[in-house]
């Protein structure tokens, strides 16, 4: 990644009326993304990250602020500067495809080169070059004379990349590109995008609600709430380093911990030890198992602990505890995750 951002915000605003007052969807948010980067926006819903994302597009107008592209300012409130959705160079993926289903593989993908301005419009051969090329990069290459009635959920994602892909733009936007999907296919297609933005050096900025596609595949994430960032960071910062109580609770699973006069703490679950062992020693707590959820190579415990306290417990494995069944926790003070 270079140093260069390829995408920089400042003020960006887009608020709409509800009732006689004003809700801010996005409050003047700030972001450099750099050349090369996978950035992804995490939030709930109703946090502003598709609306933040639309008006990067161009699909939708801020009401503040200004964005720049490749050092070419695409819109500035003050100064008028608007420029058309078509004009920015940017790629998209939507959540539902938008793939054309009367046209084979092939053709949705020349498609976006034969519709271009006639000044820059390519020759026949030149066209199905580079449509074919898009689509051996997202593994859909022999396919292409297939109907897009005939593609499962994934390829049509995979589609819908080498549709953006094919342009060749500056930077591709990802608007929650795998929430339709099943579990099982989700988690192949992150490792198939993360490996093909890296493989392709491209710049990547998806929307996501979804913790785990976050940390997975971003060199860097922005956690929002009620349309400001709370937090920017590697998935390790995010996860481990949370900036508030708010971004630790929403990513990732926890239990806070209020320690007297002094801020609260979170334990992750996999940082709390936990025995079956009769008086294990030092420093452990005893504790009931409330449930235990069986989820293949590990199972999360809930258990109550002295001080009326609940906590959350991973362990590895298989453990298939009955309801009511007494053990051991430890917590380690060092791995506590101080809350500000």
């Amino acid at each position: 990644m270079s140093g260069a951002p390829i995408l920089a915000l400042r003020g960006v605003g887009r608020a709409f009326a509800l009732g006689g007052e004003r809700l801010h969807a996005v409050d003047a948010v700030d972001l450099d993304i750099p050349t090369g980067e996978f950035f992804t926006l995490l939030g709930p819903s109703g946090c502003g990250k598709t609306t933040l994302l639309r008006m990067i597009a161009g699909l939708e107008r801020p009401d503040t602020g200004r964005i720049d592209i490749c050092g070419l300012r695409v819109f500035d409130a003050g100064q008028g500067v608007d420029v058309a959705a078509a004009s920015r160079g940017l790629g998209m993926v939507f959540q539902s495809c938008a793939v054309w289903p009367h046209m084979t593989v092939f053709e949705n993908v020349a498609f976006a080169l034969r519709t271009r301005p006639w000044r820059n419009r390519l020759r026949p051969a030149e066209i199905a070059a580079r449509a074919l090329a898009a689509l051996e990069a997202v593994a859909l290459g022999g396919i292409e004379q297939r109907r897009v009635s005939d593609l499962s959920g994934g390829q049509k994602q995979r589609l819908a990349l080498a549709r953006a892909l094919v342009a060749e733009p500056k930077l591709i936007l990802l608007d929650e590109p795998m929430s339709s999907l099943d579990a099982k296919l989700r988690e192949h297609l992150r490792r198939e995008l993360k490996a093909l933005q890296q493989s392709l050096g491209l710049t990547f900025l998806l929307v996501t609600h979804d913790q785990g596609e976050a940390l997975a595949m971003s060199h860097r994430v922005a956690v929002m709430r009620q349309g400001r960032i709370e937090q920017i960071g590697t998935p390790r910062e995010i996860y481990r380093a949370p900036a508030n109580a708010f971004v630790a609770e929403f990513i990732g699973n926890g239990t806070v911990v209020q320690s007297g006069i002094a801020a609260p703490v979170l334990y992750r679950p996999e940082d709390i030890g936990f025995s079956t062992t009769a008086n294990p020693g030092e420093g452990w707590l005893p504790c009931q198992v409330l449930t235990a959820d069986y989820s293949g190579s590990f199972t999360d415990l809930v258990v109550l602990a002295p001080g009326d306290v609940r906590y959350l417990v991973r362990v590895a494995g298989e453990q298939a505890l009955p309801d009511g069944r007494y053990g051991f926790i430890r917590l380690d003070p060092a791995q506590a995750i101080r809350l500000r």
